[in-house]
């Protein structure tokens, strides 16, 4: 499985996660990613030593353990962020508009000021170093998918965040693969960008209303996603 960060249609910076609800004396800390591992750039693991490509990279930075606590009522509370989570996802597909009223009419666990996640918020729930689909720790959180094969089973999730250049699309993150083909002609597709990337696109409509014809790569339109919803944990 790849993990990657970044992608073409987001100019949000994905590292630089939100949602922390207070600050240490020597400021806020931000979610850990979960990588403990070093790599070079053909993708191999690096021996310990103390070159910057070893000392520099993620899994020696070390941010907030990600503290999750299991509520015991579908409900998931990470005290790294002061975030509760839905344990499931919405079991199934829905529009940006539709999970936005999903959001504002959901009462789970007696609490009914559920919504969606912003784009930093939901990026806090990706695993980076788990090398199997989903890219979340499935000890505590559940997945209505079981494969991740196809882009009939694309496990993207919606954020509450519009995209930057473009507002009539809103932007969603991967938790499986993140499907593209060759061009806007090809008819396979493969994980180029990997779970934990970053995409947009339109709030509602059918995809084939905004394919455009390209020799680029052209990324899978995805339309109907799935939604985990999180709430603010009272202080």
């Amino acid at each position: 499985m790849s993990i990657a960060p970044v992608v073409r249609r987001s100019l949000i910076p994905l590292m630089l996660l939100a949602g922390i609800s207070s600050a240490s004396a020597s400021g806020p800390r931000l979610p850990d990613t979960g990588q403990t591992q070093q790599y070079d750039t053909q993708g191999k693991l690096l021996p310990p030593s103390g070159s910057s490509l070893y000392t520099g990279q993620d899994a020696s930075i070390k941010g907030a353990e990600l503290n999750y606590v299991d509520n015991g009522d579908g409900t998931v509370t990470d005290r790294s962020t002061g975030l509760m989570w839905t344990q499931d996802d919405s079991g199934k597909r829905m529009n940006w508009v539709e999970a936005l009223e999903y959001a504002d009419k959901a009462t789970i666990a007696g609490h009914d000021d559920w919504r969606l996640p912003n784009a930093k918020e939901l990026q806090s729930l990706v695993d980076y170093e788990k090398k199997t689909f989903p890219a979340i720790n499935t000890d505590f959180f559940n997945t209505s998918l079981t494969t991740f094969d196809s882009v009939e089973n694309a496990y993207y999730f919606w954020t509450s965040t519009t995209q930057g250049d473009f507002k009539w699309t809103a932007d969603y993150v991967a938790f499986g693969p993140a499907w593209s083909k060759k061009n806007a002609s090809a008819t396979a597709y493969f994980d180029w960008h990997g779970a934990g990337a970053q995409r947009s696109d339109p709030k509602t409509g059918e995809p084939a209303d905004y394919e455009l014809a390209s020799e680029m790569a052209s990324d899978f339109i995805s339309i109907r996603n799935w939604v985990r919803l999180v709430r603010d944990v009272a202080q």
